[in-house]
């Protein structure tokens, strides 16, 4: 009798053994699901905030950087700034607008020169100014050239939100080009230069309808797409993979600024003009856009064309080989508008 009773009992404490280990075993394996979708829920909500700090920090109208290459490289030609500035500043000026064709307003400044025989459309880079670039008026001046100078949409006195690294501000430059021809000096060549993003600019502009006025484009270190411009900063200053980071802040580009950060692409642009002369020059020391950038646009285009490799840190090419950046982009412009003298 006790071994038949101890025998069922036996049996019974077995079975409920076995039963509480696997309702111990069933809550541990979804404590490892839990933490590896846990985990991922973290890594995926820090991606996209991260991704969405970026896209409101580069793109988001902000304060104004300074002059194109600031820090150590500008710090030595600050003395040649400041004295063309205060020529700058004495000269005749006037400040004028244009309204893009998605209704944006845009200023500028225009220096117009005694029997000018051209007129020059000079775009800024990236969060600076119009008034960054008054070292070049003198020069442009001196040779018969009205100097206008844009701001930028989200620069500046002009309207906007976002910066747009070209892919909107390509239209602009055809309504500035438009407004110069009809209302500021009609009739007259014009000659499109561009720093940085403005680089971009005046390039990814070649790709659209130029009126024929357009006689050459001086393009000074620019990027080759915004893509591959938000990617190298991604990969060389934040040191971190662009995927998905770069994926992330494509998408908030085409929801907030309505902007497709692979829609556009100097390449291309360069491959497609095979009739507007082109003057490039970028500083092999440059840290900001790779020069290899300008390389590439170098040999993508099918116009005619001349490079300009200095010794010289982001944007500061002009500054820095001053004398020989002259002369050859005035053995350029000459060339250029004796076609039409």
């Amino acid at each position: 009798m006790r071994k038949g009773k101890i025998f069922p009992a036996a049996i019974d404490k077995s079975f409920s053994c076995d039963r509480a280990g696997q309702k111990e075993r069933n809550p541990h394996n979804m404590e490892i699901w839990e933490i590896l979708l846990l985990i991922v829920g973290v890594w995926a909500a820090f991606e996209i905030v991260f991704s969405a700090i970026v896209f409101f920090a580069a793109f988001r109208r902000g304060k104004k950087r300074g002059v194109e290459g600031t820090g150590e490289a500008y710090m030595l030609f600050e003395p040649l700034y400041r004295e063309e500035k205060q020529y700058a500043d004495g000269l005749e000026k006037r400040e004028v607008s244009v309204t893009a064709r998605d209704g944006t307003t845009l200023k500028g400044d225009f220096y117009p020169a005694p029997n000018a025989r051209a007129t020059l459309l000079y775009f800024h880079g990236y969060r600076g100014t119009s008034a960054d670039f008054c070292f070049c008026i003198r020069f442009f001046h001196s040779r018969g050239f009205n100097v206008l100078l844009p701001d930028q949409r989200a620069h500046g006195r002009s309207g906007g939100k976002y910066i747009c690294f070209g892919v909107k501000e390509r239209f602009d430059c055809l309504d500035w080009i438009k407004f110069a021809g009809e209302t500021l000096a009609q009739g007259l060549p014009v000659v499109l230069d561009g720093i940085s993003m403005g680089c971009t600019t005046v390039l990814l502009a070649t790709e659209l309808d130029l009126p024929d006025q357009v006689k050459a484009v001086v393009a000074d270190c620019g990027f080759t797409s915004a893509w591959e411009q938000i990617k190298h900063t991604i990969k060389t200053n934040m040191r971190l993979p662009a995927f998905p980071s770069l994926y992330l802040v494509s998408l908030f580009a085409r929801i907030f600024a309505g902007i497709r950060l692979r829609g556009c692409d100097t390449r291309k642009a360069m491959e497609k003009n095979t009739t507007v002369p082109v003057f490039f020059a970028t500083g092999t020391r440059d840290r900001v856009v790779p020069p290899e950038m300008t390389k590439q646009n170098y040999e993508a285009c099918r116009a005619p064309k001349m490079l300009l490799l200095t010794e010289a840190a982001h944007g500061m090419s002009y500054l820095a080989a001053k004398a020989e950046y002259e002369k050859q982009l005035e053995d350029f412009l000459e060339g250029c508008l004796k076609q039409i003298d």
